[in-house]
């Protein structure tokens, strides 16, 4: 036999109950009620975003910036460690020629 798609819409409404507002059954659509207040989560005004700003893999954003940043500190990181071994190097030679 053929599939018939039959759906219950329901919402929860500001005390907790569960409300029939409309069906789907054999390709038409019966509303039950007409007018309600959506309750979404978080106390939202507005249905959440269907998709991330950026994506669900950030395609939407330039993210050079990001990169350039994150490779300027890496480099900023890198020069101010080699910076201090060579002063820690610099002092112990220092140090041990003064022993001599």
């Amino acid at each position: 036999g053929d599939r018939v798609n039959s759906f219950i819409f329901w919402h929860l409404d500001k005390n907790g109950e569960w409300e029939e507002v409309g069906s789907y059954a054999n390709n038409e659509y019966k509303k039950e009620k007409e007018e309600w207040e959506i309750a979404w989560p978080g106390g939202a005004k507005a249905a959440p975003l269907a998709e991330p700003k950026c994506g669900f893999e950030g395609e939407k954003c330039d993210s050079t910036l990001t990169i350039a940043i994150g490779a300027t500190a890496g480099a900023v990181i890198l020069l101010v460690s080699g910076l201090a071994v060579m002063i820690f190097m610099y002092r112990k030679v220092r140090y041990e020629a003064s022993l001599a």
